[in-house]
């Protein structure tokens, strides 16, 4: 990975924070839950506005094949990529600024089985994925921070083999 600007750094530092505290605790879960009823992944446990729909819309839209491959940028914990990943067949490789995420990311991959994934640390600014490898590219709620975004959609559309949007 590229050294990792002073914002990227703090930044880090305070998702590890977050998915630290949130890893100890299930009221973000619980809340969630309550708030989107029926809507709400639980095998996902989004920290975002990732529901149900949303996740079948993805499915649809991607018309992801077996052994395709996805990229998740801005993975968080990974259940966003690891759902669409068990939905479709592909592999899902995960991006996230944030050491501690990528660690829990990891450690939910037996929780998706058959699902196959790899995560690894990164930025919207500088990826480190191969160019043109993907077949499909997610971002749910990651561009935020993102200085520059449409730097950080260059860097995660180069990861995509170019085609035919469905």
């Amino acid at each position: 990975m590229i050294d990792p600007t002073v914002v990227e750094r703090r930044l880090a530092a305070a998702y590890d924070a977050f998915h630290r505290a949130r890893s100890r605790t299930t009221i973000t879960h619980d809340l969630c839950a309550q708030a989107m009823g029926d809507d709400y992944p639980a095998d996902v446990a989004p920290s975002s506005s990732c529901d149900l729909p949303l996740l079948q819309l993805m499915t649809e839209r991607l018309a992801l094949q077996p052994y395709q491959h996805l990229v998740d940028l801005g993975c968080g914990t990974g259940g966003t990529g690891l759902w669409l990943a068990r939905a479709t067949g592909a592999a899902v490789r995960g991006v996230d600024i944030s050491p501690e995420a990528i660690r829990l990311a990891r450690a939910r991959l037996p929780d998706f089985a058959p699902a196959f994934g790899e995560f690894q640390v990164g930025s919207v600014r500088y990826t480190g994925l191969s160019y043109g490898r993907a077949h499909g590219l997610v971002c749910v709620d990651a561009l935020g921070p993102a200085g520059d975004r449409g730097a950080a959609l260059h860097e995660g559309a180069g990861s995509c083999s170019p085609g035919p949007v469905p």
